[in-house]
């Protein structure tokens, strides 16, 4: 059951409980605002009820655990069932996971942990101390996703640091943290949220917020991840070096970036090793053109692309009128361009027009203008991105014909304006003079544009 109305759930929820003891997967979701309150008791209660539960994933929010109610949990009937649980466990985290440590044995996801609101005080140092104690706990436990924010990170590590003496092989790891704190220099600890499992990662999703932020030289130090085939990094104003990762990641396959900057050393294209990476996702980024003309020599697996409200840099000739973004060694499987747009960073004009062409067949221009409100926080909402239609290509690349070169200066607007008059293409008179970029690719199987 999803998103139903608040009057529904209790007794929707009891019903299930009451008449429904072999239901193996439970998914009850309401809003975030009508959670349910899940006590000790409660939960023990719908154990009973449902043993042979293998995932569970609720919109409850585990309420705060008694010192009385942490003694009893060395008492609890362990459910070997269960191997996913999805809850919002959020206070006295570490008297709850000493719970799950003993109450599913073999449980390998745990979603929606919370160190936010975790202080380090007598309550959390007696439950530290009893996990501390249990024989090799979680020893199946793979995936974890965790909220915290940075004055609790201490806390986080302190759990990682207990799993990494039980010799848990965790393989995925989704962390958003919050820096509540505003201090900018505690931003760099969020590697070290990662590092202590770099062997044994397969897979990281970072989202990190904070209103005012500086990161310069993000994953300029990264840990070696041998495993690692999914990075998905949101760290709003990060300066990724693409090479970096790849050279640190030998293994990735997937790569996502989100609201930052895509860099790579010069040298990046003459290194003489190739890498795996087949996905890459860029959303609210800039990127430099030649780190794309490198990515497609350096990574000839490449064959799906998603480029989303991002700025790529370029650096263009004073006499040219186009500027070549050279993929053409990579063949994508799908090419997604939405509100992409192009910056002479000679000038800083901002160019919206571009063609589309693959390298099997250079002659088969697709046209296409990409606008969005750079004024509008969320731009990506507030954006077109549209294919041509025949006749405005056509006014397209006559126009770029007979204006080959930097227009301004040598042609009146008279002259400029003569050549669309057999088109419908007056609309797009007043970009063209900034020029096109030519996009090139190998080929590609799907390409969409919105």
């Amino acid at each position: 059951m999803q998103f139903c109305p608040y009057d529904i759930p209790p007794t929707s929820f009891n019903s299930i409980r009451s008449n429904l003891r072999r239901l193996t997967r439970l998914k009850f979701i309401i809003p975030f605002k009508t959670l349910f309150t899940c006590t000790f008791d409660d939960f023990e209660l719908l154990n009973d009820q449902l043993p042979e539960l293998t995932y569970i994933s609720l919109s409850a929010r585990f309420d705060e655990m008694s010192p009385d109610e942490l003694l009893k949990v060395k008492k609890v009937k362990p459910r070997p069932c269960l191997k996913t649980l999805e809850m919002d466990i959020k206070n006295t985290t570490y008297n709850w996971l000493h719970y799950l440590a003993i109450k599913y044995p073999n449980i390998n996801t745990l979603s929606r942990l919370d160190f936010s609101q975790s202080g380090a005080n007598l309550h959390t140092s007696q439950a530290l101390k009893l996990f501390a104690e249990l024989p090799c706990p979680f020893q199946n436990l793979k995936n974890i996703s965790v909220h915290a924010n940075t004055p609790s990170e201490k806390i986080y590590l302190d759990f990682i640091s207990q799993i990494c003496l039980f010799n848990v092989h965790i393989k995925t790891i989704d962390l958003n943290i919050h820096n509540s704190s505003g201090d900018t220099g505690s931003s760099n600890d969020m590697l070290q949220l990662t590092k202590t499992l770099a062997n044994t990662l397969e897979k990281i999703k970072i989202v990190y917020f904070q209103e005012d932020i500086r990161h310069f030289g993000m994953f300029d130090k990264l840990e070696y991840y041998p495993r690692l085939v999914d990075l998905d990094i949101n760290v709003k104003g990060a300066t990724v070096m693409l090479d970096t990762v790849l050279e640190k990641c030998p293994a990735l396959k997937s790569f996502a970036i989100t609201d930052g900057v895509l860099n790579s050393r010069p040298e990046f294209s003459l290194l003489p090793m190739e890498y795996g990476l087949s996905s890459l996702s860029l959303i609210s980024i800039t990127v430099a053109s030649t780190t794309l003309n490198q990515l497609s020599i350096s990574c000839k697996n490449l064959n799906t692309m998603h480029l989303e409200t991002v700025d790529i840099t370029i650096s263009r000739q004073k006499n040219s009128v186009d500027s070549c973004i050279d993929m053409s060694s990579t063949h994508f499987t799908k090419l997604y361009i939405k509100s992409t747009q192009f910056i002479n960073i000679l000038n800083e004009d901002r160019i919206a027009l571009f063609s589309v062409s693959s390298s099997l067949t250079p002659a088969e221009n697709i046209w296409v203008y990409s606008s969005y409100n750079d004024s509008i926080k969320n731009r990506k909402f507030h954006s077109i991105t549209l294919k041509l239609e025949e006749e405005e290509s056509k006014g397209c690349s006559a126009y770029f014909r007979s204006y080959p070169g930097t227009v301004r200066a040598e042609y009146t607007e008279e002259q400029l304006y003569e050549i669309f008059k057999g088109f419908s293409i007056s609309r797009w008179a007043k970009i063209l003079f900034k020029g096109y970029v030519s996009f090139k690719y190998g080929s590609a199987k799907k390409l969409c544009f919105k």
